[in-house]
């Protein structure tokens, strides 16, 4: 059960609260929710299995990451024999519009998944700029 709890502060003051530095804004109401019934040491037991599960999905991103990395090391290596360009500006579009779907369906913001593609693509380019030029 969460009991609400009021803190009225001046305008830009520091106050400490239950070990907490809050810094009032303006005309602001500060909602603190205090569990009556949860201790620390129960939070930390609930946590610490959640965020084993996440750290357990950002090895698997890297894993992901690294895969694709080796399966584009694989299209350079032919880009290079036939002396294609590193740039296809084409694939890349068909690309982004596709991860801009696969975000919608996995109810994630597309134009986050927009632009962490048009990171790893840049880097993707940069990587087989190097091995083409070798």
């Amino acid at each position: 059960m969460f009991a609400p709890v009021f803190l009225y502060h001046r305008p830009g003051a520091w106050r400490k609260w239950r070990h907490v530095l809050i810094r009032a804004q303006p005309i602001h109401i500060l909602h603190i929710y205090m569990s009556t019934s949860v201790s620390m040491k129960d939070f930390q037991e609930q946590i610490q299995p959640i965020r084993k599960k996440i750290d357990a999905i950002d090895t698997r991103i890297l894993s992901l990451l690294a895969r694709r990395r080796d399966e584009v090391a694989k299209v350079v290596s032919l880009k290079k024999t036939y002396q294609m360009p590193v740039f296809h500006p084409a694939r890349e579009a068909e690309l982004i519009s596709n991860v801009r779907d696969l975000a919608m369906q996995f109810r994630l913001e597309p134009d986050f998944i927009e632009e962490l593609y048009r990171i790893i693509l840049q880097n993707s380019r940069t990587g087989q700029t190097r091995q083409v030029e070798e």
